[in-house]
C-alpha cells in the first residue's frame, strides 16, 4: 500500500458519475497501490452499491457514510481526515486524473522536499501560469487562488490537514481553499504548482454534469467569494486579495458573454440580481459588471433562443 499519497473523494447523490470516476481512476492508480477514501454524505441513490462493486476489484477502496448530511464543507473535512498518508489528493466525483499527471505528482511527493500543498491544472485553465515552487504567499494568492477553488486541483500535506482551521471556514463554500491559505499564513509557504496535464471533467455519453452552484452563481461568486477572500488573514496584502477576487471571473470564463446569456436564459440573471451588489460586482468582475447589467435586460426568450442556437450549431 502506498504510504505517500492517497485520494479523498467526497460524494453525494451522483452514483452514475461516481461509477464512471472509479472505473477510470482505478486503472490509473492501481500500479501505485494508492488507497481511495470515499466519503458519502448520506446519498439516497445507489452510491454504496457502486462503491462495493468497485471495491471487489480494488480492495484499496474504502467507503464511509456520514450519519447525516453535513453539507459539502463538512464532507470535505471528513474525507480529508480519513487518509493517513503524507499527502492527500482531494478529488471530485466528476473528475478523472490524467496518467501523465499522476506520474508527475508521484515524482513530486516522493521527493525530499516537504511541501504544504501541490496544485495541479484542471483542463488547462491555468496553463499560462509557469510551473513554480511558491514561497511567497501573496504571489500564490494572486496567481492561483482563483484556480484553487476547484477542489480536484489540490493535494494537501497531512500536517496541514491535521492542524487545519476547518471550523473557521465552514459554510463558506471555500473551506478547501481557506485551510491552505490559513495554514501558510503562519510560515513561509512551500506550495508546488505543477503545470501541464492534471485532471479533467468526466464526459459520459447521455449524462450531463449539472452544476449545483449555477443557480447560485451570484450568491457564491460575487457575495461569498468576495467576502471569503477579504476575510483571509491580515498577513495577505489587500492588493493580492483584490487580484485573487477578480481573476476568478477573468480566468474561469464565468462572466463571459456566452455564460451570461445562459444565466439570463435560465432565469439566474435579472436586474434584481445585480441591483444590491453593484459595488461587490466591481470587485468580482471589474468592467464586466456593465456587460452583466446589459445582459440582465435581454428578454429571456431571446436568451433561450440564443442558447438553443449555440447547442444546435455544435
Amino acid at each position: 500500500m502506498n504510504s505517500t499519497l492517497s485520494i479523498a473523494l467526497p460524494t453525494y447523490n451522483r452514483a452514475t458519475f461516481l461509477d464512471a470516476a472509479l472505473a477510470r481512476l482505478i486503472p490509473v492508480i492501481a500500479p501505485y497501490d494508492i488507497r481511495v477514501f470515499v466519503s458519502d454524505n448520506q446519498s439516497t441513490d445507489d452510491t454504496a452499491a457502486v462503491v462495493a462493486r468497485h471495491k471487489a476489484a480494488y480492495p484499496l477502496l474504502d467507503y464511509g457514510c456520514n450519519a447525516e448530511n453535513i453539507g459539502p464543507d463538512g464532507n470535505f473535512e471528513v474525507a480529508l481526515r480519513q487518509a493517513p498518508t503524507r499527502y492527500v489528493w482531494l478529488l471530485g466525483d466528476t473528475y478523472e486524473i490524467a496518467p501523465d499527471a499522476l506520474r508527475k505528482v508521484m515524482a513530486t511527493v516522493d521527493g525530499k522536499r516537504s511541501l504544504d500543498a501541490i496544485v495541479v491544472d484542471v483542463e488547462g485553465r491555468a496553463a499560462t501560469t509557469p510551473e513554480w515552487l511558491y514561497t511567497d504567499r501573496d504571489a500564490l494568492l494572486a496567481d492561483l487562488g482563483w484556480h484553487m477553488t476547484c477542489m480536484s486541483a489540490l493535494i494537501l500535506n497531512r500536517d496541514l490537514i491535521k492542524n487545519a482551521a476547518f471550523e473557521r471556514y465552514q459554510n463558506t463554500s471555500f473551506i478547501h481553499v481557506g485551510i491552505i491559505f490559513d495554514h501558510i499564513a503562519r510560515h513561509v509557504p512551500q506550495v508546488q504548482w505543477l503545470n501541464g496535464s492534471g485532471v479533467n471533467s468526466l464526459r459520459i455519453e447521455g449524462q450531463v454534469k449539472v452544476s449545483v452552484w449555477e443557480k447560485r452563481t451570484f450568491d457564491i461568486w460575487v457575495d461569498s467569494w468576495t467576502g471569503f477572500v477579504l476575510s483571509l488573514p491580515a498577513v495577505y496584502s489587500l492588493q493580492a486579495k483584490l487580484a485573487c477576487i477578480i481573476r476568478h471571473g477573468e480566468r474561469s470564463g464565468l462572466f463571459s458573454l456566452a455564460s451570461l446569456v445562459k444565466l439570463r436564459g435560465g432565469s439566474v440573471l435579472h436586474t434584481a440580481t445585480i441591483r444590491h451588489r453593484w459595488a461587490a460586482l466591481r470587485l468580482a468582475t471589474g468592467w464586466r459588471r456593465f456587460l452583466i447589467l446589459a445582459c440582465a435586460f435581454v428578454p429571456r426568450p431571446l436568451a433561450r433562443a440564443a442558447m438553443r442556437a449555440k447547442v444546435g450549431s455544435r
